[in-house]
């Protein structure tokens, strides 16, 4: 392992992230702002309930406390005659509904107006089914009540279920305030939308020749970690918009538009983030020379002719590093990631200066369901972050087993919903991300958070004077990302013979 002393590193800014990754707008990022852009209001309750008028009463004090606006709901509306919501409003609508009252039918916007049902009702799940059933169980209720989110009270015990298979429980005798800040508030402010052409991405379609030596060995990487992945029932397979039950025809193509109109959902990722030579990075003083006009300041972004720089500093000594573009062959939404058709299911995605790109293979069925997954900017969040500390380990000389890797072999990227905790993770690879509110990985704020929990990783190394090979994503409430100097198939070895140990608590996370 390379010499190491202790260093103090600092890293860029989440502004400086959001410019990386092509976000136009802000994005919140902590509760406190998070909790300042929601509005809400409640949907007339449909039937008597003692528990549902109490736990409905606790929201409203907790979501008053926390300084979020509640509409009542006649101002809640856009007009009278319309009886349709303002868009940007989140509707809590507690009891079951009969199809013609269903609050689906008064949203202005698919997208800006979540609708979280509250029901006076066990959750749908228990102990003895897999995950898969789990997850089918809670997405078959969303559906039928045509919800975006679903709260399940039931006596003392109340469970949170999202579309992404978050399914979170909580005793009423739990700080209430705390579980809607941290958990809650976080899941309806950062909302799930499926990437599509609209969202900053370029589409080649054909784009690539998957069958050119070089994509060889990934391929059977994809397919023997398949196999593993099959063994523990962690890779969530398909759940298909045909298999649900709804009210009407009518309600399935509201499903249909809101996916996209792809075929379903699947959850979890795969992807390889292909080689790329790794540059290392510029002095102070060089970067001075080069670009004289500019005033550097340690942890931003500069756009200089249309490349990104951003200043880094290593024991106050700042580094100007190029952002290069990546990229990263990755399963499709949707697809069965446990029996890959490589030549259907593999695309090669793009960060190129901010902007998207999506190609797939020239021997795909463009008839066929082949878009981007819900992960993609998560995805290429991962693959920066990498050449980005592979330039300081380069620029520094130390961890030269990571560059190395990067430049000649890639890294490999896994997403599945289940946790490894501190001891339990591979050597050279570090935790974060436990402390984060709680966001499925197909929102913008976990590819953030992704990025910056990138840089807090390789920092742990540093101060711990480890040698750095990849590191752990958690996200509470839903899953864990790795991104590993290992390959596919033996970062899922690892992952099926350690996993079971971090199952019994999930929602506890070990820092």
């Amino acid at each position: 392992m390379d010499d190491m002393k202790a260093k103090q590193f600092q890293g860029i800014s989440p502004l400086a992230v959001q410019t990386i990754l092509g976000l136009k707008q802000s994005v919140p990022l902590d509760a406190n702002q998070m909790s300042s852009e929601l509005q809400v209001t409640f949907y007339p309750q449909s039937e008597e309930s003692i528990q549902l008028e109490r736990f409905t009463k606790n929201l409203k004090c907790a979501f008053e406390a926390l300084g979020i606006e509640i509409l009542d709901y006649d101002d809640a509306l856009l007009e009278e005659a319309s009886q349709k919501i303002k868009p940007g409003t989140v509707i809590f609508a507690p009891g079951a509904y009969e199809p013609e009252e269903l609050a689906i039918n008064r949203v202005s916007s698919l997208y800006n107006n979540p609708i979280v049902g509250i029901y006076n009702a066990p959750c749908p799940v228990n102990s003895m089914q897999t995950t898969q059933e789990k997850l089918d169980a809670v997405v078959g209720v969303l559906a039928w009540n045509m919800v975006h989110m679903a709260i399940f009270v039931d006596h003392d015990i109340w469970t949170i279920c999202t579309m992404n298979g978050g399914i979170v429980t909580y005793r009423r005798a739990d700080d209430l305030f705390s579980a809607i800040q941290t958990s809650l508030i976080p899941k309806l402010t950062a909302q799930v939308i499926p990437p599509n052409k609209s969202h900053n991405i370029v589409f080649r379609l054909g784009g690539f020749d998957l069958t050119e030596l070089r994509y060889k060995g990934y391929l059977g990487d994809f397919m023997s970690c398949g196999k593993i992945w099959a063994q523990n029932q962690s890779m969530l397979s398909h759940t298909s918009v045909e298999s649900l039950g709804y009210r009407s025809a009518y309600y399935k193509r509201i499903v249909k538009a809101y996916l996209d109109h792809r075929s379903g959902m699947s959850y979890g990722f795969l992807a390889w983030q292909l080689p790329i030579e790794i540059k290392s990075a510029l002095s102070l003083t060089e970067a001075q020379q080069k670009f004289p006009a500019i005033r550097w300041c340690i942890g931003e972004a500069v756009s200089i002719d249309e490349q990104l720089y951003v200043c880094l500093a290593l024991e106050d000594e700042p580094y100007v590093m190029e952002v290069p573009d990546v990229w990263v062959l990755s399963t499709r939404s949707g697809c069965n990631k446990t029996g890959l058709d490589p030549e259907k299911d593999i695309l090669r995605l793009g960060l190129v200066k901010g902007q998207i790109i999506l190609e797939t293979p020239a021997t795909v069925d463009l008839t066929r369901d082949c878009k981007p997954s819900y992960d993609t900017l998560t995805i290429l969040a991962h693959a920066v972050g990498n050449t980005l500390v592979a330039g300081i380990c380069k620029t520094l000389k130390i961890n030269s087993r990571f560059c190395e890797t990067l430049e000649k072999e890639g890294l490999s990227l896994t997403h599945w919903h289940n946790y490894l905790e501190k001891s339990t993770l591979p050597e050279g690879h570090f935790l974060h991300g436990f402390n984060n509110p709680s966001v499925a990985c197909s929102t913008p704020q976990s590819a953030i958070y992704a990025l910056l929990g990138k840089f807090e990783a390789f920092h742990m190394a540093l101060s711990a004077q480890q040698e750095f090979l990849g590191d752990v994503h958690v996200e509470p409430d839903h899953g864990t990302n790795i991104s590993s100097t290992l390959s596919l198939t033996d970062a899922a070895a690892w992952i099926d013979r350690h996993y079971k140990l971090s199952m019994a608590n999930p929602e506890h996370i070990e820092g």
